[in-house]
């Protein structure tokens, strides 16, 4: 083992110098990744290298973004606008416009062109508001009109009157009659029978007892009288009486 004497201790740095020349040296690589990095930074974007794959070489290959903006352009086709105004476009759109040109204008003014009634037709709309169908009237349409003026279809003659039919009607209680009466036949077998008259205007009645029975079919305007009379009285079978009323009172015709 060596001995150290008094002056060898003086000149000793105990490892400084060594050090110092391991921190220089990576200070000295800090400042190369700093400046090249400063480089980088100031360098323009189209000179950055990146990776880009290669479909000749089927292999990812390092380049350029100013040689991959250079081979996009190329790429795509460039359209000549130059000649290009607003009638021209005007023009194109109404050439192409209509089904299966991809450009069907659906709204007129802010209004879906559904709105809009076809010829002959009646729009229906569902349940959003929004008319998504259209019928067509007569048979088979499902539109057909069954009234009148709130008259049913079959209350309707013909002019010819081929299809007139005498309404009549069979009872065997108490009965008041309605619009639509016309001959009345009264069974009184079960028991005495009160018909009361609706006063109608322009109504003309037929009423006969039907049955051998001794009940009676009494008849009773709702108001006015029979010429002059309150009521009459069925009593014998077959017999009958032919009425009229002129809005006010009734009359044997």
């Amino acid at each position: 083992m060596a001995t150290l004497s008094p002056s060898n201790l003086e000149t000793a740095d105990y490892g400084t110098s060594g050090w110092n020349n391991i921190y220089s040296s990576n200070f000295q690589k800090l400042n190369d990744y700093l400046a090249k990095f400063e480089d980088l930074w100031n360098s323009t974007p189209d000179n950055w290298n990146i990776l880009r794959y290669d479909n000749s070489t089927s292999k990812w290959i390092k380049d350029t973004i100013a040689n991959l903006s250079s081979q996009l352009e190329s790429s795509l086709a460039k359209v000549d606008l130059s000649n290009v105004d607003d009638n021209t476009i005007l023009t194109k759109l109404k050439n192409v416009d209509g089904s299966g040109s991809g450009l069907d204008s659906d709204t007129v003014d802010g209004y879906h062109a559904d709105i809009s009634p076809a010829p002959l037709t009646i729009p229906v709309a569902n349940s959003s508001g929004y008319i998504n169908d259209w019928i067509n009237q007569g048979t088979g349409s499902g539109l057909d009109a069954d009234t009148v003026d709130g008259k049913h279809a079959s209350d309707l003659a013909y002019k010819d009157l081929s299809n007139a039919r005498i309404a009549k009607k069979t009872i065997t209680s108490n009965y008041t009659t309605t619009e639509s009466d016309c001959y009345i036949f009264a069974d009184a077998s079960s028991g005495n029978i009160s018909i009361t008259l609706t006063t109608i205007e322009g109504q003309e009645l037929m009423i006969k007892k039907t049955d051998s029975s001794s009940n009676t079919v009494t008849i009773t305007p709702s108001s006015g009288n029979i010429e002059g009379s309150s009521s009459l009285t069925l009593s014998s079978q077959y017999e009958y009486y032919r009425l009229y009323c002129d809005g006010t009172n009734w009359w044997k015709v």
